[in-house]
């Protein structure tokens, strides 16, 4: 009797033993293939939680699909290379269509940024000097009137470099010869490396990210 999703054999003629070995592995790796292609598929892009999903890994289990679709033609296996071509679908084309997700530390770094963002605007739009020299201008005391020194627009915590397990570096420009900053950048790195991914902002009010390092002005913005 032939097992489910296996050519019949004919009867009496055994069944040689490479073959037998080699449709066991377009089996295994058929197997092993749907198993990452059910993890790609159930984890969301871009959380930067799960290492065990990086592209290295993603890449192996890959390769362990290709061999059940070849090795399963080859020896009419429908269930080893029907597992290759689920698994492919599972990793490369569901991923596709999912909406990435942060953690929440992720959430409150970006919103760190766009807070900063704005308040660069504000302060732009009401001193002579162009942007702020520093995170500590855009602060201030709020019993006191603000200034130039002291704009009062973001809180001290963010305005000290480190929230939400982040470290923000704020860079700007040489003063021009109106004395005023006209760009500035933004990194944010989390301050424990591999607990999240790289962050960069600037003067375009546009938000970047890099997974692995500290990113620059060149990586892709974030979507929305």
């Amino acid at each position: 009797m032939a097992l489910e999703g296996q050519e019949p054999q004919e009867p009496g003629k055994p069944r040689p033993p490479l073959q037998g070995f080699l449709g066991g592995l377009s089996f295994a790796f058929g197997v092993l293939a749907l198993l990452g292609g059910t993890l790609a598929a159930v984890v969301k892009p871009e959380c930067g939680d799960f290492p065990l999903l990086g592209r290295d890994v993603l890449e192996v289990f890959g390769v362990f699909a290709f061999g059940a679709i070849v090795v399963g033609h080859l020896f009419r296996r429908k269930l080893s290379y029907g597992c290759g071509y689920a698994s492919v679908l599972l990793m490369f084309l569901v991923p596709a269509f999912k909406q990435p997700c942060f953690s929440p530390v992720q959430f409150t770094v970006v919103g760190s940024l766009r807070e900063i963002n704005a308040a660069e605007i504000i302060y732009s739009s009401k001193y002579a000097n162009g942007f702020s020299p520093s995170l500590a201008a855009l602060d201030g005391p709020p019993d006191l009137p603000p200034t130039a020194d002291a704009a009062g627009l973001i809180d001290s915590i963010l305005a000290s470099g480190e929230k939400g397990g982040y470290h923000l570096i704020y860079s700007t420009s040489p003063r021009n010869k109106e004395g005023q900053i006209t760009t500035y950048s933004i990194t944010a790195s989390p301050i424990r490396p591999g607990s999240g991914n790289y962050y960069y902002t600037d003067q375009t009010g546009v938000i970047r990210m890099n997974h692995t390092a500290p990113a620059t002005a060149t990586d892709a913005p974030l979507a929305g």
